[in-house]
């Protein structure tokens, strides 16, 4: 989770980061 809040937090900067973020939280999950 800890990876998803701070790629919300750089999605200001750059939105494909938030994706990546998004990606690596639904690969945590399984």
């Amino acid at each position: 989770m800890a990876c998803y809040f701070a790629g919300r937090a750089t999605a200001n900067n750059d939105p494909r980061h938030l994706l990546t973020a998004i990606e690596t939280a639904f690969d945590r999950l399984g």
